[in-house]
């Protein structure tokens, strides 16, 4: 990627999208709790390269952005979400590896990979997308394509490539296919959830998309990367307008604005102009296959799916604890009685910092102690989900800090 320096060059975009950004769904993970029974899953896999010195920044606020965004789409879709969401030290070819090895799709199934990090292309590369670095070597770029060949092994109803990297030519790459905004919680109206089910409910196949062609750099913001936040302009635009939403017409539409911010940004000396191919076609009734799933299984994939490994974490601890407590189908009083084991088990006391953020993940929205969330959590009515986003844990294993995202329905 190419880091912009030049703040008056930015300006313009900044300008144009910035108002437009309370309204948008900026994104990242943690964990989405909806509490109805279903049997679909959403397998979302998340890899940002937030420790690199050139634009480690930016990667981290699409990580961030994109957690939420996953989320809202797992809840709207009432799917369960499971998440692989790499960052830092864990931004790595291995835990890409683990994450192929550990996924197991239902037919009915979903699968979102997205990369934020470096890209680059082997002069002898033949595809139009890049190669992505889970590192700096050359064995550890990946092609894009092999990770879709790779996904698409798991034979999921719809899968989701994106990549928001370069695609400029490295001389040191070698061709590997060849040699083999916001300041409020989410709420999900009707329009929303009408947007979301139209990307994944109701369609299968394929999509895979990169932020620019081969030759090409690709800006990162001090907002995030100029792709992730033209993709998700556009489909917040879908929201608002509650229309028909067409894959093929946002991705288009994502291109075109991409193209001409970084035309605006850049005064016309680099254009960046994304790439992507569809394979999609309508779902029929015949191609469900999970409806009459028992309704009791997917709540113990959402008490173990991975995050960074397939051993328990706090942060898996934390979640199963918190899909327990804002349960709507037990009773208050039980919920109420979930409050203590739960602060005791996860944070290291009850006085522990908790921050609710707004929808672009930076914004503070709350600040409470852990007892004080914990406690809101069990006698609300309308929560969906909440998003972890960060936090801090001790030498125990237990949160001394934490910073979440709500979404309400």
């Amino acid at each position: 990627m190419l880091q912009e320096k030049n703040k008056a060059q930015t300006k313009s975009m900044l300008q144009l999208n910035y108002k437009n950004m309370k309204k948008l769904f900026l994104i990242f993970l943690y964990f989405c709790t909806s509490f109805s029974g279903f049997s679909q899953t959403l397998h979302a896999i998340i890899f940002a390269d937030t420790f690199d010195a050139m634009i480690g920044e930016s990667c981290f606020h699409d990580y961030e952005r994109m957690n939420i965004e996953l989320s809202t789409m797992a809840t709207a879709n009432e799917m369960t979400l499971n998440r692989y969401f790499f960052r830092g030290k864990d931004f790595n070819k291995a835990k890409f590896l683990e994450v192929v090895e550990t996924i197991h799709c239902k037919p009915d199934d979903i699968i979102f990979f997205y990369y934020s990090g470096h890209g680059a292309r082997a002069e002898a590369d033949k595809s139009t997308f890049p190669q992505l670095a889970f590192g700096k070597t050359d064995a550890d770029f990946v092609p894009l394509l092999k990770i879709d060949e790779l996904l698409g092994n798991k034979k999921s109803r719809l899968r989701l490539i994106f990549a928001d990297c370069c695609n400029s030519y490295q001389p040191e790459i070698s061709n590997k296919l060849t040699d083999n905004s916001n300041n409020e919680a989410t709420n999900l109206e009707q329009a929303t959830i009408n947007t979301y089910q139209s990307l994944l409910k109701k369609v299968q196949g394929s999509v895979i998309a990169c932020s620019s062609k081969p030759g090409e750099s690709s800006l990162a913001l001090p907002v995030g990367g100029l792709f992730t936040v033209s993709f998700l302009y556009e489909l917040q635009k879908m929201v608002v307008r509650n229309a028909d939403v067409s894959w093929l017409v946002m991705l288009d539409n994502t291109s075109k604005l991409t193209t001409d911010l970084s035309s605006q940004i850049m005064a016309n000396k680099i254009t960046q102009n994304p790439y992507f191919e569809t394979k999609l076609k309508p779902v029929t009734e015949n191609s469900n296959t999970n409806n009459n799933t028992n309704s009791e299984k997917p709540q113990e994939n959402l008490q173990n799916t991975p995050q960074n490994t397939v051993n328990d974490t706090p942060d898996k601890i934390l979640l199963g604890g918190l899909q327990k407590l804002c349960n709507k189908n037990i009773a208050v009083e039980e919920r109420i009685n979930q409050i203590k084991p739960l602060l005791d088990k996860c944070f290291a006391t009850p006085t522990a910092k908790v921050e609710i953020m707004g929808k672009n993940g930076t914004t503070l929205i709350d600040r409470k102690s852990a007892e004080d969330f914990l406690k809101r959590l069990a006698i609300t009515k309308r929560l969906a989900g909440i998003v972890l986003l960060d936090g801090i844990i001790d030498e125990n294993g237990k949160f001394t800090e934490l910073k979440v995202h709500e979404i309400y329905k």
